[in-house]
């Protein structure tokens, strides 16, 4: 998000306009979209989801974001999974890394779609992201497509993102 998001409006952070973002109930990235996995009242980890029909390059995106960012990442909005709950954040602190962490945000996420009538889970991962990768395939996601993206200042990874699905 921030190398769509930064230096968009002046004097203000791609973290502070995500933060707005989070706020609106009607925006996919929104808090209610989000599970949070604690353990003694801390949160330990964090999965942002929604239909994927809603991970879309929006009025708001093609208003405001420079068109060669949006281009720049054009795949990711174009090779989709039909029916699916995408993933679109997920992440767990250090302290519960190879504890099941992920593995219970993942399973969550399941219980999600299927109550909601999805058919799969999808989500994009970056290539060298080799710990996420192992994650996802371990629990049964199923490699799709290569989505090839430049690296640049703001997305330091090589090899492109990954198109995984996991069939409900």
């Amino acid at each position: 998000m921030e190398f769509l998001l930064d230096g968009i409006v002046p004097d203000v952070t791609a973290d502070q306009l995500l933060a707005v973002t989070l706020t609106e109930t009607q925006s996919p990235l929104s808090y209610s979209n989000t599970v949070v996995l604690d353990e003694d009242n801390e949160v330990k980890g964090v999965m942002l989801g929604y239909s994927l029909k809603d991970f879309s390059i929006s009025g708001e995106m093609k208003m405001f974001v420079e068109q060669n960012r949006v281009d720049h990442v054009r795949g990711l909005y174009t090779q989709k999974i039909p029916n699916s709950y995408y993933i679109h954040a997920l992440s767990v602190d250090d302290s519960v890394q190879g504890r099941g962490g992920g593995k219970a945000l993942i399973e969550i996420a399941k219980d999600i779609a299927l109550d909601q009538g999805f058919d799969n889970l999808s989500l994009h991962v970056w290539q060298d992201n080799l710990q996420a990768l192992s994650l996802y395939k371990a629990v049964g996601f199923e490699e799709i497509s290569l989505i090839p993206i430049e690296r640049h200042k703001l997305l330091p990874h090589d090899g492109g993102m990954l198109l995984l699905k996991f069939p409900l």
